[in-house]
């Protein structure tokens, strides 16, 4: 019983926290934004949380975070065809990172180079594959004949170049700031992403306390 008190406590709080991080994420693409020179959308700097999210708590919050918050900023600067492509995409985009560095975080020293390094890889995948899914729904709007005709296809690449120059921008001011965040993850070991190892592990030493007590 105490188990799954404890247990919904945490998705409360899990919950409460993507509503939070989502409300100023939103802030972020809806007012720390630019529009694209030429192109269709607009640069904004709130892929930044996104990756902090997925790396210091757990890949699908940052991926949520991300998706909810650029759902609702498409709607609300009129980009209403993007709003769906861009919850799955930066969805996406947040789950890869976080996976990533999970993965680069089992492997080698902790160092801050390492981290810095580690996390930059991790989001700068991330904000290559948000740069190319995003060639989706350019594509369905300006491949077809008429756009074509029009030389409105350009457009395709000249988003690509900014999404893929805002997954870089994103990707190292995100992985500065992760350095001198890692240190505090520990407040948020409870929703973070663990192996089956891992898991096993935290099992037999509850277990064994257990044991102690009684």
């Amino acid at each position: 019983m105490n188990e799954a008190k404890r247990r919904g406590k945490d998705y409360v709080m899990l919950i409460s926290l993507i509503g939070v991080f989502t409300a100023l994420d939103f802030v972020l693409a809806r007012f720390a934004s630019f529009p694209i020179f030429n192109g269709d959308g607009y640069f904004n700097l709130s892929d930044i949380l996104v990756f902090l999210l997925s790396a210091l708590i757990n890949p699908w919050v940052g991926g949520l975070v991300g998706g909810i918050s650029g759902l609702l900023s498409d709607l609300s600067q009129g980009y209403i065809y993007y709003a769906p492509f861009t919850f799955f995409i930066k969805l996406l985009e947040g789950a890869l990172a976080g996976y990533i560095y999970s993965w680069l975080a089992r492997n080698g020293k902790t160092t801050k180079r390492g981290t810095w390094l580690k996390g930059f890889i991790a989001f700068l995948t991330g904000g290559i594959l948000m740069a190319i899914l995003y060639m989706i729904p350019d594509g369905i709007v300006y491949l077809i004949p008429e756009s074509i005709a029009q030389g409105n296809y350009i457009i395709i690449f000249v988003d690509l170049g900014f999404n893929f120059l805002q997954g870089v921008v994103n990707a190292l001011l995100a992985a500065s700031l992760f350095v001198g965040l890692a240190n505090s993850s520990f407040l948020f070991d409870r929703f973070k992403l663990k192996s089956k190892g891992e898991e096993k592990e935290k099992l037999s030493v509850e277990e064994e306390e257990k044991g102690k007590d009684k």
